[in-house]
């Protein structure tokens, strides 16, 4: 009797160690498993984070007339009549071709577009298919307007 006593001790015994390894082994895991849940929660919450700074950022982007890509600048650029009658300034960037600048132009000044116009500015006669950097023009300056018959 002392024999299956002592035997079923081991026997209980090992189960003992089996379940407390299984139940170590169940911590592990549940550890790992809250870890990771953390873990989540936090790039979660990054997540929102940036993206309300994208809405945010897309939201200032949009009240722009126009987007800026490398290396373009906003600049202003004056209109002015030889006689001085006009007196126009416009925004754009230095990209762009100097005949898109003259839409707004023509828009709030069509009395002007009724006859042949030379454009100038510094002296020098523009090219409208140019673009305002490769004519040389920079921001404030002023072209002037020289209608002809």
């Amino acid at each position: 009797m002392k024999k299956e006593l002592k035997a079923s001790f081991e026997e209980e015994k090992e189960k003992n160690l089996k379940l407390e390894k299984e139940i170590n082994d169940l911590r592990k895991q549940l550890e790992e498993k809250n870890e990771l849940r953390m873990n989540l929660i936090k790039e979660t919450k990054e997540y929102i984070e940036i993206e309300n700074e994208n809405k945010e950022l897309k939201s200032k982007l949009s009240r722009f007339p126009f987007t800026l890509e490398e290396g373009e600048k906003i600049m202003s650029i004056i209109f002015m009549s030889s006689d001085e009658k006009l007196h126009y300034s416009v925004i754009c960037k230095n990209t762009n071709k100097f005949h898109t600048t003259l839409v707004e132009l023509e828009e709030n000044f069509p009395e002007y577009f009724e006859k042949n116009i030379i454009f100038t500015s510094n002296g020098k006669k523009i090219n409208i298919y140019k673009t305002l950097e490769q004519n040389g023009i920079k921001n404030n300056d002023i072209i002037i307007l020289n209608q002809t018959n």
